[in-house]
């Protein structure tokens, strides 16, 4: 899937150069039409063995809300800011399964957790729009984009039991950190202002561990490590 969006992305970005070219195309001539938008996604990110894919969940909904300039045809500029619902998840796990990074020891078994994962980003990205069919006078068009998400992840972890024993201790692990964020999809603009658009993308998460700074004692450190988030979405945006 990641490589789907990247190709799709590359290309229409690709298409959308040689036309400004022929068109001659100039930052002086930009109309600089804003607009802005709102979109529902579904979000999917998955974790690495042992560091949040047995206590964690996995996917989300959430939201996307944007605001961009149209330069040309072919070119925009976007800036929006995305969120998921934060779900929590309670497991159960016995002696020899790896949580946050440890192993639960024999004494420990069976230890249940209570977790949770809160993700949002602020989000920066060059598109490329390219115009595949007229409908009503109006184009439909495929676009591609390039940009930068700057994320927060948080995780916080309740213990609430231990070889049968009820605790209550929490932690937090947070990170702040920027990733790459591309997306392809299509749009279409229903009259002078309304348009409908929907999305696929990708976001570069894999590089993320999401560590405690709590500031409790001890010498093992939870840690949390997520794989390449991907999510879909449909919404609105309006024109000016």
């Amino acid at each position: 899937m990641k490589k789907i969006i990247l190709l799709l992305a590359t290309m229409i970005i690709g298409l959308s150069h040689p036309i400004q070219v022929q068109a001659g195309f100039t930052l002086s001539q930009c109309d600089w039409n804003p607009y802005v938008g709102a979109d529902l996604q579904w979000r999917y990110m998955s974790f690495k063995e042992g560091f949040g894919e047995n206590t964690l969940e996995h996917s989300a909904p959430q939201g996307n809300g944007y605001a961009g300039i149209r330069l040309s045809d072919y070119v925009a500029l976007e800036g929006g800011f995305e969120a998921a619902k934060t779900r929590n998840r309670i497991a159960t796990l016995s002696a020899g399964e790896v949580a946050a990074g440890t192993v639960i020891g024999a004494l420990m078994s069976p230890t249940v957790f209570r977790s949770e994962i809160k993700m949002q980003d602020i989000h920066v990205d060059l598109l490329g729009l390219y115009p595949i069919y007229d409908f009503n006078a109006c184009p439909i068009e495929v676009f591609g984009s390039l940009g930068a998400a700057f994320v927060k992840a948080t995780s916080e972890r309740q213990t609430l039991a231990v070889a049968g024993i009820p605790r209550s201790l929490t932690r937090t692990l947070i990170v702040k950190k920027t990733v790459v964020r591309i997306t392809t999809g299509l749009q279409y603009q229903l009259g002078n202002h309304l348009g409908i658009r929907g999305t696929v993308g990708w976001l570069n998460t894999a590089p993320l561990t999401i560590y405690s700074n709590d500031g409790i004692a001890g010498t093992f450190i939870p840690e949390v490590k997520p794989l390449d988030t991907f999510f879909c979405g449909i919404g609105l945006f309006w024109a000016f």
